[in-house]
């Protein structure tokens, strides 16, 4: 730490100080006892040794208290030493005086801290209370050492004591504190000496011409003598002139001439007059002076405030406005020339909506009136005319300003905003989402048209492969052809797969459907899904199902198997030796999620690509020499659906050990209510039926009649809308098979007309068979009157389940949901 330089160092610092500080101490001591002492009391009149000691403890670090409070004692206790007078008396005197100040400066500290300021009323009331509280603490031991030292006739009296210590810390301490500040060089700075020395030097002029006279009102001049300095200078020229004003008359009572010769009672009364007079004095004047102070820290802080004010209503961008209760202009800041064109003249008297612009002020005038009722206020938006009839947009936020004292309305005050540039960018904004939610439908509408594009050959590629796989005696050339052919269809129908789900994804279209189902059956059926590729690699496929798993729960199944089917092909596409193991347990620590993991044994994955798996459009290899295909957008449909089933996906992989891919649903337990109808048993009983089949291509038709054909069902074919609606008003059929996309009318017409015109089949079953397999088509078949929905490619498995389903005689076995509809005309 740096020593502080000559001139800022004080006179107490060092032994230096010490040594002042005893001989200021010990003048006092001697000064107080010889001159203004009462009688034979050895009791000052007014004691200013304590406020000395109080004051220096305050302007001093506590860790040199006991230094001075040493040195106060032994100044205070060797003026005895002269006469040879009781020194036994004094230096207990001493200790109390010493033990007052220490306990004043400690409770002043602990109420209001190192910042004291005696301007201020709240701490000038604090430390009156204190000097005189602590003078009285002092005075109990003092007496016992009066009386100890002097016996019973000891003339002690603690009122005098207690009102001379607290009179030298009122009357002294204050003039001393102001030291500290530098106000009292500001007061006797050359600027103002003249002014402050002539009002003290009329103080003190004014208290010893007052005293000369017994007539009580002359004397009541010295009160005013020593309100002058109070009002006409700031809180140090106040404490200057108490204590000026007291030691004049301190100094004039000890020299008067008539007490020379009068008796004890005489001269105590007097001095206890003295001290009262100039308790209240001293209380007067520096409440006075303190009232003063806080009126002008009052009045700078106004002025203050209504500068920023000014400043801040001169340089804001925003208007701020004042109306009265008509709504007229009373205050407009200088803002409203630079946003609206008026001048402040132009606008004081004006009804406000008067510039609002005429479509707007019925709205206007409305939520400014509801605005006004709430507290809190409501934004109000609007289009407002400028000068030169220019339109703007405003928002504002009116408030009801109310009189502090009686609670009544007074103005309507108001902050107004351009919001021209914000309101432009809200509009560019509403126009970008729009051509946005445009380019989506657009989006949709073409994905469904490849979709259905895509579909409607493959749905013959597929179906006839499927077919001509059946028909016995093929080459095998023949054979190993068709194997490729189906091969190749289910890629493709798989890529088909992939997008739509993607668009549904991305467009927030895609549905969750749980329902309860046997886990240990689902994943063994699952894997019989994916044998045969294994299979035809050599690679082994197991399961391996932890026997803490619940029989059944409560979940997506479909989703599931879509989520394990991409794992499970995945891992045999990039293993070439060793095999596949599924893995199902139930999730630690929380019952209701299952963990299903697909772990492999081939070349695994480097670290710095597995970052890249699950997102979309992209692949670990994605070079144009790629040993595997794809689409790059089945891991990212993955991550989407096991986040859509409240789970997770991940992976764990080294290059050389293999690949574990895990993901995690909720999927809590549940109990079945009767096990599910496999699809075999449905078609069992499965009588003839008569069929409808309603579709624009011919090869799909033949593909459709070819597999139901089989069966004995009586088939008839329709090549467009309107010639289903004619067949179905000539025959009744058991069920109608529903191409969506044809030529002049479609499906979703032929079904309402059907619905509406055909007595004999208006409660038909009406199944969409479409290329159209977005989930918004689903919904528009089944309010179009349509009653399920099979999508292209046909898968034969699912079309026969169907066509059983509803040509069954036997409503009452089907699920509520799945029986006929009936369709009013």
């Amino acid at each position: 730490m740096e020593r502080p330089s000559r001139s800022s160092r004080s006179w107490l610092d060092g032994k230096r100080g010490l040594f002042s500080f005893g001989i200021v101490i010990f003048g006092l001591t001697w000064l107080a006892t010889h001159i203004g002492s009462v009688a034979t009391t050895h009791i000052a009149a007014v004691w200013p040794v304590n406020a000395v000691i109080l004051v220096v403890l305050l302007r001093s670090p506590p860790r040199r208290w006991l230094g001075f409070l040493l040195v106060a004692i032994f100044a205070d206790a060797v003026t005895s030493l002269a006469p040879l007078a009781n020194w036994r008396a004094q230096l207990g005197l001493a200790v109390c005086d010493t033990f007052e100040s220490f306990i004043a400066a400690k409770a002043l500290l602990w109420l209001i801290g190192p910042d004291l300021d005696l301007s201020k009323r709240k701490h000038l009331t604090i430390f009156g209370a204190v000097s005189l509280g602590v003078s009285i603490v002092s005075g109990l031991p003092a007496g016992l050492v009066f009386l100890l030292s002097y016996g019973s006739s000891a003339p002690f009296s603690l009122r005098t004591w207690a009102i001379s210590n607290a009179l030298g810390s009122v009357i002294v301490a204050p003039a001393l504190l102001a030291i500290r500040s530098g106000e009292l060089r500001a007061l006797f700075s050359r600027k103002s000496r003249l002014r402050t020395a002539s009002i003290l030097g009329g103080e003190v002029v004014a208290i010893a011409a007052a005293s000369l006279f017994d007539d009580p009102l002359q004397k009541e001049l010295i009160f005013v003598a020593l309100m002058a300095p109070a009002l006409e200078l700031d809180m140090t020229g106040a404490a200057v002139g108490v204590l000026a004003g007291g030691t004049t008359m301190v100094g004039l009572a000890a020299i008067d001439p008539k007490l020379t010769h009068a008796t004890l009672d005489v001269v105590q009364h007097n001095a206890f007059a003295l001290q009262t007079f100039l308790a209240v004095a001293a209380a007067v004047a520096l409440g006075m002076a303190a009232t003063l102070a806080d009126r002008r820290r009052l009045r700078t802080l106004m002025r203050e405030a209504n500068r920023r004010f000014q400043m801040l209503t001169e340089n804001a961008g925003d208007i701020v406005t004042e109306c009265d209760l008509s709504g007229r202009f009373t205050y407009l800041s200088p803002a409203v020339e630079t946003l609206t064109g008026f001048s402040v003249e132009d606008l004081i008297g004006q009804r406000a909506v008067d510039f609002v612009h005429p479509e707007d002020r019925a709205r206007v005038d409305l939520e400014i009136r509801a605005s006004i009722i709430s507290k809190a206020g409501q934004r109000i938006e609007y289009r407002h005319i400028r000068k030169d009839g220019q339109v703007i947009w405003m928002q504002t936020q009116p408030r009801l300003a109310r009189d502090a004292a009686t609670g009544k309305a007074i103005a309507i005050t108001d902050v107004m905003r351009d919001i021209t540039e914000r309101r432009a960018m809200e509009e560019e904004l509403e126009r970008r989402r729009a051509d946005a939610e445009a380019a989506a439908i657009t989006k949709a509408e073409f994905l469904a048209n490849m979709s259905h594009e895509i579909r409607t050959p493959l749905t013959g590629i597929i179906g006839f492969t499927g077919l001509l796989k059946e028909i016995e005696g093929l080459p095998p050339v023949a054979t190993k052809y068709v194997d490729r052919i189906a091969t190749a269809g289910r890629s493709l129908l798989s890529v088909v797969n992939d997008v739509l789900d993607f668009s549904k994804i991305d467009a927030g279209q895609l549905a969750l459907d749980p329902q309860p189902f046997e886990l240990g059956p689902f994943i063994l059926e699952t894997l019989d899904l994916a044998a045969a590729q294994a299979t035809a690699k050599g690679l082994t496929l197991s399961a391996d199902i932890d026997p803490a798993m619940p029989s059944a729960v409560y979940a997506d199944s479909s989703r599931i198997r879509q989520v394990l089917l991409n794992l499970i092909g995945n891992a045999i596409k990039f293993t070439d030796k060793g095999g596949v193991t599924v893995s199902v347990s139930p999730l630690a620590g929380d019952p209701t999620r299952l963990r299903l993991a697909v772990a492999d044994t081939g070349g695994g994955i480097a670290e710095d690509k597995i970052n890249r798996l699950f997102q979309r459009f992209s692949q670990v290899d994605g070079t144009i020499s790629r040993t595997h295909g794809g689409t790059g957008l089945g891991l990212a449909i993955c991550k989407s659906l096991t986040a859509m089933m409240g789970g997770d996906i991940g992976v764990e992989s080294a290059v050389g050990t293999g690949t574990t891919f895990w993901f995690t649903i909720l999927a809590p337990e549940v109990e079945l209510e009767a096990p599910p109808t496999p699809a075999s048993q449905a078609l069992q009983g499965c009588e003839a039926a008569r069929i409808l089949i309603v579709d624009d291509v011919a090869a799909n038709r033949e593909l459709v009649c070819a597999m139901l054909g089989v069966f004995g069902h009586d088939l008839t074919e329709a090549f467009n809308g309107q010639e289903a609606v004619d067949e179905a008003l000539r025959q009744p059929f058991d069920l109608i098979l529903m191409d969506l996309q044809m030529p002049g009318m479609d499906g979703m017409a032929a079904s309402r007309a059907i619905r509406a015109t055909s007595d004999v089949n208006r409660l038909t079953p009406i199944v969409a068979l479409s290329a159209n397999a977005m989930t918004s088509h689903v919904a528009e078949c089944i309010e179009a009157g349509m009653n399920d929905h099979i999508a292209k490619p046909i898968d034969p498995k699912i079309l026969l389940t169907k066509v059983a389903q509803w040509t069954s005689r036997d409503d009452e076995a089907l699920p509520a949901a799945s029986r006929p509809l009936a369709v009013s005309a």
